[in-house]
């Protein structure tokens, strides 16, 4: 008797409101979108897989901690990402529902980058990272308000992944064209980015409904302190709004510098990335951990890249893949070297042998995150 209730009201519904004015939970799980590679294989695989397509996303932390150009690195994957799902129309004809299934695919994605502090080094985003600076959008906003206007009209267009580089920086007009120290109207820059985020929302949701991706937006942020403040200390900029509405809220700090070299040859060649998920909706919250990042070249990593091989030993391990029997580990019960950097420089002889734990690590962590979706959020 209640599905046939259901099944009238729906109906109903969908001759008011229009085709898929109310969705199946069958449908959804058909339309998953799936993720962004972010470069580090660690922080992939405690994100839940990458960046997920279709939310927003937080990218908050100190000075030199590799915001931007882990952004750069996103970008670089997403134009290479293929995306497939299965769009489920549902309709009214003539007082019965129709429902027809959808192939959609996107093949690579249409990228973003909103720099508004101006201070991007394109040389190095194209050059070093390998994004195609060719086939991307890059503008300077003047402030706020054309920022975000300029975010919104790429969404609506199927721009697929937008980068705002940073949020603290956004100025608004009124502010902009006042004298310094001039009192202006309190909250104004908050209340116009949770403008941005309800419009954001209601845009993605209009996306879904007719089979488009929906957009994926990062926000750079930075990391301030509160004055005199108890407990955590710590805030990011540009309001409360933001914590309700991004998906996942990572934070980045400096670790130890890696250095090469002793004496007078010893040389600063790159730092340890901590990182921390404050929120994730898409999967396990206060997730932790960190990855090495290489600004000069090395025989270990290049400029711009980030030692995979070395943290997808030490994931193998959290993960049960990679099994340690004293000084020795083993790959699939077979010792496949002894020590840990011997371990490294293995998987570094043989990609085929990297990639087959990779993809085990992965295979694992895409049942937990499937498993928690078809839960409670949180």
């Amino acid at each position: 008797m209640a599905k046939k209730e259901v099944d009238r009201i729906r109906l109903g519904l969908l001759k008011k409101f229009g085709s898929n004015a109310i969705i199946m939970g069958a449908d959804h799980e058909k339309a998953q979108y799936g993720r962004i590679s972010t470069g580090s294989i660690n922080l992939d695989l405690k994100l839940g897989g990458g960046i997920p397509i279709g939310r927003m996303t937080q990218i908050s932390g100190a000075k030199s901690t590799a915001k931007s150009t882990l952004c750069d690195h996103i970008i670089k994957n997403a134009q290479t990402t293929k995306v497939e799902w299965v769009w489920t129309e549902r309709k009214e004809e003539k007082g019965r529902e129709i429902v027809e299934e959808h192939p959609r695919k996107v093949d690579g994605l249409i990228c973003a980058y909103l720099d508004v502090e101006g201070t991007k080094t394109i040389e190095w985003t194209r050059d070093t990272i390998g994004v195609d600076t060719d086939n991307w959008l890059y503008a300077q906003p003047s402030g706020l308000e054309e920022c975000l206007e300029m975010a919104h009209q790429m969404q609506k267009d199927g721009v697929h992944l937008i980068v705002i580089d940073s949020i603290d920086s956004l100025e608004p007009t009124k502010e902009y064209e006042s004298q310094m120290g001039e009192s202006v109207q309190m909250g104004l820059k908050p209340k116009m980015i949770g403008e941005y985020c309800r419009k954001y929302t209601a845009t993605n949701n209009m996306l879904a409904r007719r089979g488009d991706l929906p957009c994926t937006v990062i926000l750079i942020n930075q990391l301030r302190e509160k004055i005199g403040a108890y407990g955590d200390i710590e805030y990011t900029p540009g309001g409360r709004a933001i914590e309700f509405y991004i998906s996942v809220d990572l934070r980045l700090r400096r670790g130890d510098w890696i250095v090469e070299g002793t004496g007078e040859s010893k040389e600063i060649v790159g730092q340890v990335i901590k990182f921390k998920s404050h929120k994730n909706k898409t999967y396990k919250q206060q997730q932790s951990g960190e990855f090495d990042f290489y600004f000069e070249d090395t025989p270990i990593a290049k400029a711009g890249e980030i030692d995979n091989f070395k943290e997808i030993v030490v994931a193998g391990i959290n993960y049960g893949v990679i099994e340690r029997a004293g000084s020795w580990f083993k790959y699939r019960g077979k010792n496949i070297a002894q020590g840990a950097d011997n371990t490294v420089m293995y998987l570094r002889k043989n990609p085929e042998v990297f990639k087959q734990v990779k993809d085990e690590l992965f295979s694992i962590v895409e049942r937990e995150a499937n498993a928690i979706s078809e839960g409670s959020e949180g």
